[in-house]
């Protein structure tokens, strides 16, 4: 019986470990990668910002990101990561590899949802007197929401996948969890449980979003 509730007590911290790591890091990633891509947006259009050498900076700068497999990344920025929070294992230390990595996977994809939306509106509001700021919040962002939301969505599923990888060198979450008590003591039905818990949160995210998505869409 005790063995029983160890284990349900460890899951569910384990689950609570992921919700943190992955909401924080969400929310992050997403207004910095929103901004980002709009930056790069901007920089290649010829009405807001247009500025070639920038655009081809950021760029280079997305892309090497985007390039590294979540792993070596993770390992490369953790011991960034225990200059900003103290230490290279557990929940808190794997947030900013989890951040960066997300920003620049998200800022292609807001940048594409900011492509999607007609240019002229864009090029009416500039000659109405609209500054770009006003154009970013009035025009851009309702215009893209609903790719936007879609764009978060499959963020918010390959974040939890990183999430989950990011247990193998001691983040915490579920990876670590199904790594600790299945991998090492060789427990196959912890592993399978924690696969179906992972594929449940996903279709539950995934449902989540299409429905928020179409809904934003229609509006």
């Amino acid at each position: 019986m005790s063995n029983r509730f160890s284990f349900v007590n460890a899951l569910r911290t384990a689950l609570l470990e992921t919700a943190f790591m992955v909401s924080l890091s969400l929310v992050i990633s997403i207004l910095l990668g929103t901004l980002l891509g709009y930056c790069l947006y901007a920089t290649s259009n010829r009405y807001l910002m247009p500025n070639r050498g920038v655009n081809r900076a950021l760029g280079f700068v997305v892309n090497m990101v985007r390039s590294m497999p979540f792993i070596i990344l993770l390992v490369a920025i953790l011991p960034m990561s225990k200059l900003v929070v103290g230490t290279m294992i557990g929940p808190k230390a794997i947030i900013l590899p989890l951040v960066v990595s997300s920003t620049a996977f998200f800022s292609r994809l807001s940048e594409s949802a900011f492509r999607g939306v007609n240019s002229g509106v864009v090029e009416y509001a500039l000659s109405a007197g609209a500054g770009n700021a006003r154009i970013f919040f009035t025009i851009l962002l309702p215009e893209a929401g609903a790719t936007l939301i879609s764009a978060i969505t499959v963020a918010t599923i390959a974040m939890l996948g990183s999430s989950a990888m990011a247990g193998t060198v001691g983040g915490g979450g579920v990876g670590h969890f199904a790594i600790s008590y299945g991998y090492e003591r060789f427990q196959k039905d912890i592993l399978f449980i924690c696969i179906v818990i992972l594929v449940v949160i996903v279709q539950i995210i995934q449902f989540v979003g299409d429905t928020i998505s179409r809904r934003v869409d229609r509006q």
